[in-house]
């Protein structure tokens, strides 16, 4: 058995929720290649995300860009490099796409989160949990990886947490992905350290995960991985030259758990940007 498990869809899931539970059991992750492909909401989600970037790129140029979000991000880039923020705050902090919102809150996801986090949880979603990436190519868009690194750190609430990571885009060579340590979950909440770019990285992480097993995982369209929020990871950056890379990642956590009940539940919140009516009607 491995940390992945194929042929597994929305209309299947539960039939398979004891292969999963015992696989995230085992490794602290469990990726199911192709999950959400076909899914409604899941295509309509990556039409919305096609049609804002379409119209925002619009206001600057007449060109047509790309179909495939992977090369429609690289040309938009191009184009408009700035505003790329102004989508991902709209899958960010929370998600606002009532398609996403679908996806996150489906029963058949709720039934498996609440499996695998143990009996009796109480289920809540972290204030930053819901995070929109776009990775670019070029070196512009390093800043954005991440170290060795615990989720958990960066959202607080409670350290009973689930990572869900799904991929948008097209894999297409070099454009990155995510590097983890299978069962590192199990050395519990790791210090950690914040590097130049004020992202946390896990102190002395080379000696803690030798005898953890290193594992890369290059995200396609509609792959869905669900990891303990513990499980330590890095990002692998995009090294392409004119491909890019978007991927949503949201998260529940369990607050039946004391030490979330030591800081009453509180999660992380990183300020996102907004306006007031008064900023743009005078």
């Amino acid at each position: 058995m491995t940390y992945i498990i194929n042929d597994v869809t929305p209309s299947n899931i539960i039939s398979k929720k004891e292969v999963i539970k015992e696989i995230y059991s085992k490794y602290g992750v469990c990726i199911m290649p192709g999950f959400l492909s076909d899914d409604k909401d899941f295509l309509e989600f990556k039409n919305e995300l096609r049609i804002l970037l379409d119209q925002i790129c619009s206001k600057k140029s007449s060109e047509c860009l790309p179909d495939e979000l992977g090369d429609k991000l690289t040309e938009f880039l191009k184009i408009c490099p700035e505003d790329g923020k102004i989508v991902t705050d709209l899958g960010t902090q929370p998600n606002k796409f009532s398609s996403f919102n679908r996806i996150k809150y489906a029963d058949y996801l709720g039934d498996i989160i609440k499996l695998l986090l143990g009996p009796n949880p109480l289920v809540a979603s972290p204030a930053a949990g819901d995070t929109l990436h776009f990775f670019g190519p070029g070196k512009s868009f390093r800043r954005y990886n991440l170290p060795p690194h615990q989720d958990y750190q960066y959202l607080m609430q409670s350290p009973s947490q689930i990572t869900c990571y799904l991929g948008i885009s097209d894999y297409k060579k070099d454009v990155g992905g995510l590097k983890f340590w299978s069962k590192s979950n199990e050395l519990g909440i790791l210090p950690c350290e914040k590097n130049e770019n004020e992202s946390f990285c896990v102190s002395n992480h080379e000696e803690l995960l030798k005898e953890y097993e290193e594992n890369d995982f290059h995200w396609n369209s509609g792959d869905f991985g669900i990891f303990d929020s513990l499980l330590v990871h890095s990002s692998i950056p995009n090294y392409s030259e004119n491909s890019g890379r978007i991927v949503q990642i949201f998260r529940f956590s369990d607050l039946n758990n004391d030490v979330s009940r030591g800081y009453d539940f509180q999660s992380t919140y990183y300020k996102r940007r907004s306006i007031d009516f008064d900023d743009y009607h005078k």
